[in-house]
């Protein structure tokens, strides 16, 4: 007997094909659902693609500092205003893929200019690399998220109707022990690099050094090291969503269990953020869509815990790794001496904006646009070593050099400057607007 899929029905009730359809559709299709409001939305958002291009226009005639800042403004009212806009078309769904996308772009391209925005955080050459380029590189940002919200609202489907549902089989049990399979395959790789290669001592006195840089403590190759991460995460995609679809809880037995949490508390103490939070946000996405939905004071507590994790172990991770009596004693100091401070995080993954402001530096006046070498770039990725090489005979050193910023982290850190450097400025608005799009049409 076929399952309805849960990604458009809450988890608490499920429904076979010989049983009456209920009458809800919020659950995946109705968040992204085109409502009566949309035509006045999009009009909204056109009328701010016409104030932040007025803004960038008219910037020479001020300070870069004050067209900074009044592009930071029209930034917040376009968060704030799309979560409106979502909030009172109800149901809201708080994962829902735009949400989701704006919260991550924002916080990447805006957390250190936000901060800087509310005097919170100096003026530093290291964010600020040409400062009297930023009223661009506010412009860029901006027709970034804008692109993106027009395209998601412009791309939204009627609602959905019976008619338009979809039936699911569930997944055969391979498909769980595959799951299983990579994840105990990739912490057996981790286990086999701390101890028996590098060794426990060399992580203990060189910290998160040893993690990103492993080829200058050995001369073994390092790409087993380099894509465990990824391993774990993607037999851990494949383990939980069939666990999910099934039995409609998370873990089944506690094999799985035990390597999720043996895998997520070695990068914890090695100090590996992103690895850390590919996990976590695979295990949030899986509860929330196909087994029940989170409540926003849950999705809100649980990011407030995430940020105080990444700020402690931003904290230590260039210390130490693996010793937690360490750990300990560095967190306490940090925080007696004043060293430790509450938006360190965000300034810390908010400071991607900085790529955008180098790449507007050297495109045009020095290196011209790539015309769409990127996305070649951006395919090569999937290829281990291979995508320095080519980027080189593509366009030298520098293009190599800022290849992986700009194609390989498309999720957010260096989607808008991977817009703006193919082919300028209409471009990203229009390569930002695809995206959500696809999203749109794959639903």
């Amino acid at each position: 007997m076929e399952q309805y899929s849960d990604s458009y029905w809450p988890a608490e009730q499920s429904y076979t094909a010989a049983e009456p359809v209920m009458e809800q559709q919020w659950w995946f299709g109705d968040d992204a659902c085109a409502s009566r409001y949309r035509m006045g939305y999009i009009a909204f958002l056109l009328f701010e693609l016409i104030i932040t291009t007025v803004v960038y226009f008219a910037s020479s005639a001020a300070s870069w500092q004050s067209a900074t800042r009044f592009a930071i403004a029209i930034n917040i009212l376009i968060f704030f205003s799309h979560g409106f806009y979502r909030v009172i078309c109800k149901p809201v769904n708080y994962l829902g893929p735009d949400l989701f996308y704006v919260l991550f772009y924002i916080l990447f391209n805006m957390g250190y200019l936000l901060l800087w925005f509310f005097k919170i955080v100096p003026t530093t050459s290291f964010i600020f690399h040409s400062p009297q380029l930023f009223p661009k590189v506010m412009y860029i940002v901006n027709l970034g998220l804008l692109g993106f919200l027009l395209g998601y609202e412009w791309g939204a489907p009627n609602r959905f109707k019976r008619s338009d549902m979809q039936t699911t089989k569930l997944p055969a049990f391979g498909w769980e022990a595959s799951g299983l399979f990579l994840m105990g395959f990739a912490l057996a790789i981790h286990f086999i690099y701390i101890f028996l290669i590098i060794g426990v001592g060399t992580f203990i006195t060189h910290g998160y050094e040893v993690f990103t840089n492993i080829e200058r403590f050995t001369t073994v190759n390092k790409l087993l090291w380099v894509q465990q991460p990824n391993i774990f995460v993607g037999g851990f995609t494949i383990y939980i969503i069939c666990i999910a679809l099934i039995h409609k809880k998370l873990f089944r037995g506690k094999l799985g269990l035990i390597l999720f949490i043996i895998q997520t508390y070695l990068l914890v103490l090695e100090g590996a953020r992103t690895a850390v939070a590919g996990n976590v946000v695979v295990l949030l996405l899986v509860r929330h869509y196909l087994i029940r939905p989170i409540k926003l004071k849950w999705i809100l507590t649980f990011m407030l815990v995430m940020m105080f994790i990444f700020s402690s172990i931003r904290i230590v991770r260039n210390i130490t790794a693996l010793d937690i009596g360490k750990m300990i004693a560095e967190l306490k100091y940090a925080k007696k001496s004043g060293e430790a401070h509450w938006y360190d995080s965000i300034a810390e993954m908010g400071g991607s904006v900085r790529t955008v402001n180098m790449t507007v530096e050297l495109v045009p006046d020095e290196f011209p646009y790539w015309y769409g070498r990127s996305y070649i770039n951006s395919s090569i990725h999937i290829v281990p070593f291979l995508q320095g090489v080519v980027a080189r005979l593509f366009g030298g050193y520098w293009t190599a050099n800022v290849s992986d910023w700009l194609t390989f982290t498309l999720g957010g850190r260096g989607v808008a400057g991977l817009g703006y450097i193919n082919f300028g400025f209409v471009e990203l608005l229009l390569y930002l607007s695809l995206i959500p799009l696809t999203i749109q049409k794959e639903k």
